[in-house]
């Protein structure tokens, strides 16, 4: 393959990406551009409002089985507060747009939330407590 041809390939693979980024923030009413794929790497990972981190792969299957704004956002909470509580297995967007099974239901969750920022906050409190007790 010559070099001109390689050339026009990788144009239209970017011009590509950037159509579906495109198309996704007309869709999604997000301010995102080309300006937003993280490390100037196309068609990898996009920024989007220095908050999310999503995959071409996620964006493409967004747009193409309607995925809504707030089924996004709950995949997303999900997966962030899973982490956050030290589970090692999310589910990818796919599967849970297609209903999998989520380890953690919402009730559980809560709960184990609230009690990560009850434990958090007694921490806090003592490692912000004065230590005068100890002479050495």
């Amino acid at each position: 393959m010559n070099k001109a041809h390689l050339d026009l390939l990788k144009k239209n693979y970017k011009d590509a990406c950037n159509a579906f980024l495109k198309s996704f923030s007309d869709t999604y009413d997000v301010y995102v551009n080309e300006q937003d794929w993280v490390a100037g790497d196309v068609g990898t990972v996009v920024c989007i409002n220095d908050e999310f981190y999503v995959n071409l792969d996620d964006i493409i299957y967004m747009l193409d089985n309607n995925v809504s704004w707030n089924e996004f956002l709950q995949w997303w909470d999900y997966c962030m507060n899973a982490a956050l509580l030290g589970f090692n297995d999310s589910p990818n967007l796919k599967s849970w747009h297609k209903g999998c099974p989520r380890k953690i239901d919402k009730e559980t969750m809560k709960r184990l939330l609230k009690m990560k920022r009850d434990l958090d906050a007694e921490v806090e409190k003592i490692n912000s407590q004065e230590t005068n007790t100890n002479p050495f």
